[in-house]
């Protein structure tokens, strides 16, 4: 991770930072993967008015973390319980639920390194089996997981957007195998 940024718990103060990360995300990472209109159409305003609430509000189990440099989200990573958007989840599962980082960030770390932070808080919360969904085509992200121990499952969907679809592939990780055994 380079060498001027932090990581942290998210909070209420983070919502309109995480909106522009995610959206900034949004739109680099899946250029060539979601039509432009459908990219162009992202209000930073709607998504900052939603992470507000989710910050304000978290449901049970929720963690959210910011990577901070000069001040600024340049990223983020959200999990928790497992939901059901593309296919039913594994039982007690828990979820990545969204991890980007600004297109000006790639290639310091700062993806692998909050990756690991959810995957840390989940084992911490004794969590066994934690999941993810992935287009298809993002190569780019399904290389981080599989060298974070990621791999797909098997389990496939279909993200849905005015106009289209596109394949989502789940990827899992046992948690059990990497917590510390005792004595």
């Amino acid at each position: 991770m380079s060498p001027g940024a932090t990581l942290r718990p998210a909070g209420p103060e983070d919502a309109r930072g995480i909106a522009e990360a995610h959206i900034d995300g949004w739109r680099w990472g899946y250029r060539n993967i979601l039509p432009a209109e459908v990219l162009d159409a992202l209000s930073v305003e709607d998504r900052e008015a939603i992470w507000l609430g989710a910050l304000r509000q978290p449901v049970e189990g929720a963690r959210r973390f910011v990577a901070i440099e000069d001040g600024r989200v340049v990223g983020f990573v959200s999990c928790g319980p497992a939901d059901d958007d593309f296919a039913p989840p594994p039982p007690d599962a828990a979820e990545v639920h969204a991890l980007y980082v600004r297109e000006a960030a790639v290639g310091r770390g700062l993806g692998r390194a909050l990756l690991g932070q959810a995957t840390d808080a989940m084992r911490h919360d004794g969590v066994d089996l934690a999941v993810l969904w992935v287009f298809e085509a993002n190569d780019r992200a399904r290389r981080l997981y599989g060298a974070a121990g990621w791999r797909p499952d098997g389990t496939l969907g279909e993200h849905r957007f005015h106009g289209g679809t596109r394949p989502v592939l789940r990827y899992a990780r046992d948690l059990r195998s990497d917590r510390p055994r005792p004595g």
